[in-house]
């Protein structure tokens, strides 16, 4: 069997995973549980793994990490978005 195709196959389902966290998330409108840590993690491991497959030419790396870079940045988008005012503003008690 091809490797690309196992690639391919592996990268579809990868995408999948975040789909139904996205959709939800911009159902709702609820971010709180959302990690910010999480997704900028997230965010910087797709741009060095894009980096990566482009070194090595795997254009299944390529596609894959590009797919769920783009989800994450929806839901970056949204965190920023739809975020409580005071969820990253603390004003300390005088």
């Amino acid at each position: 069997m091809n490797p690309d195709i196992v690639g391919y196959i592996g990268t579809g389902i990868l995408g999948i995973t975040l789909m139904p966290q996205v959709y939800h998330t911009y159902k709702t409108k609820k971010v709180g549980d959302l990690s910010l840590p999480y997704i900028v993690l997230q965010l910087s491991s797709n741009a060095i793994y894009i980096y990566y497959g482009y070194l090595i030419h795997a254009l299944p790396i390529i596609v894959c990490n590009g797919l769920v870079g783009c989800l994450s940045s929806c839901l970056l988008f949204a965190k920023i978005k739809y975020r409580e005012p005071s969820e990253y503003l603390e004003i300390p008690d005088l």
